[in-house]
């Protein structure tokens, strides 16, 4: 009944906005989803795809893959579907934590970009690229790895997420933050 619904909303919505064109409308089948495997995303996905492209036949649409799935992003992009990915990587760059600040006061104004692991290691914003995520429990899914499967099967692909993030993890009255320069130099990368 949710795969119905899916495909009745998404068509209606196909329906309204045919005559707007790529350039300002696409449609992102889902935020982050995590099927199982690239078959069961298909078979999700694939009424809704059609439903849009009943209405739209030329509308991009957007399957998401993210490496805390077992997913390639392949079935979707046999369907015709461009692949998305969010890249929050190196993630100790980019998950700023507030407890990491309450308890290390200034750490997070030392950072710069490109970023220097504990280690010694330089990512600048190409290394970060080849990051998998989440590598040791799901999938070798990265940015390149999604972008080769699109390439590979003559479909889009959008790195559709990127930055830093706040975890609300423990009481602050002030935000930790980069400096400017660290903010600049990261996303001008």
């Amino acid at each position: 009944n949710l795969q119905k619904e899916a495909a009745r909303y998404f068509k209606a919505l196909a329906k309204r906005y045919a005559d707007i064109p790529n350039t300002y409308l696409s449609f992102e089948l889902s935020n982050e989803c995590e099927p199982v495997s690239d078959e069961e995303y298909v078979n999700a996905y694939k009424p809704v795809v059609e439903a849009i492209w009943d209405e739209s036949p030329n509308r991009v649409v957007m399957a998401c893959v993210q490496s805390y799935t077992a997913i390639t992003g392949e079935s979707m992009a046999k369907l015709g579907c461009c692949l998305d990915f969010h890249n929050y990587n190196p993630m100790p760059f980019c998950e700023i934590f507030y407890s990491t600040e309450a308890e290390n006061p200034g750490y997070y104004k030392n950072i710069t970009w490109p970023y220097v692991t504990e280690n010694g290691t330089v990512i600048d914003m190409e290394a970060a690229k080849d990051i998998v995520a989440y590598a040791d429990a799901y999938s070798d899914a990265s940015y390149n790895s999604v972008r080769n499967v699109a390439l590979e099967n003559n479909v889009g692909y959008i790195n559709a997420e990127t930055g830093y993030f706040i975890w609300k993890d423990a009481p602050c009255d002030y935000m930790p933050m980069y400096s400017v320069e660290t903010r600049k130099a990261y996303f001008d990368d």
